[in-house]
């Protein structure tokens, strides 16, 4: 079974006015009790494990995958059930899909235009707006709007939901995110968190340490990253993918790094059969594990 969860601020976790206020913190009062909002969102997939294996005891969550900045929050979840000993008893498998683990040290590195995008959604456009059709004209009225291609503007308008779900057709359109907390994630996300860390040298067993810099074995139990880079995606610094392809080779490696051919950043969109063709195989060794 798979689960699409999603991230604390966008999409259905977002957009359920019901249980939005429990489920998303105000991002301005996180941010200025000192919190990191990818910390925030790893806790929340915790929460949703948890609930998962309280909802049926017998259920294991074997394998979590994030794309994007949903990889670096599937590391930062690997990394905090280990700081706290409490990794899964079993194997697991811990996805990254296209999503450099090195900071964005540099406006250059900006991996597919993500801060000109939260920028305009924060500054220049309106919350509201009366049919999609309108998202492309504000956003050229923009600085910078010659940096949006079409495909991204049509993207963007995807995050565009009914204002009052029980009148599609008629109600005015707002965004199935928070502005604010979307950027709260993706400064978190620029910064350097220990996620390369944990690629190149994944926990094993209990998670316990004894205080260097390497997560120490206690227990056998074999977690692993697998980073998943799409050939095409540019800004991939050459240092980060030739320490993950070098851990990658080595003898016992709890590391497993794959590319994606014919494929750019949103690689499920562009090589789909590419991505399940990595993707099924590591399942099906997993699921093997899980039951011999």
């Amino acid at each position: 079974r798979f689960a699409l969860v999603d991230h604390v601020w966008h999409g259905r976790t977002f957009g359920d006015r019901t249980h939005r206020e429990w489920r998303n913190p105000a991002p301005a009062t996180a941010v200025a009790n000192g919190a990191c909002a990818v910390d925030l969102a790893a806790s929340a997939v915790g929460d949703f494990a948890a609930h998962v294996r309280a909802v049926n005891p017998r259920c294991r969550v074997a394998a979590v995958i994030g794309h994007s900045l949903g990889g670096k929050i599937a590391l930062r979840h690997l990394a905090r059930l280990a700081d706290a000993d409490a990794l899964p008893p079993h194997p697991t498998q811990w996805w990254s899909l296209d999503s450099v683990p090195s900071a964005v040290t540099h406006p250059d590195d900006d991996p597919h235009g993500v801060q000109r995008v939260i920028d305009a959604v924060r500054n220049h456009l309106p919350r509201t707006f009366a049919a999609r059709e309108e998202l492309g004209a504000a956003l050229a009225a923009t600085p910078n709007a010659a940096s949006f291609p079409p495909d991204l503007v049509d993207w963007l308008g995807t995050n565009l939901a009914p204002v009052d779900p029980t009148a599609p057709t008629t109600s005015p359109l707002t965004w199935q995110f928070d502005p604010d907390g979307a950027a709260a994630l993706y400064d978190a996300y620029k910064r350097d968190d220990g996620a390369l860390r944990v690629a190149l040298d994944p926990p094993t067993g209990g998670g316990g340490r004894d205080g260097s810099s390497s997560y120490q074995p206690a227990g056998g139990v074999v977690h692993e990253v697998h980073v998943v880079r799409a050939e095409r995606s540019t800004r991939w610094p050459r240092a980060t993918v030739a320490a993950l392809v070098a851990r990658a080779k080595e003898g016992g490696s709890r590391l497993r790094y794959h590319e994606v051919k014919n494929a750019g950043h949103w690689l499920h969109v562009d090589n789909p059969g590419g991505l399940r063709d990595v993707l099924a195989p590591e399942m099906a060794r997993l699921r093997a594990s899980l039951t011999s």
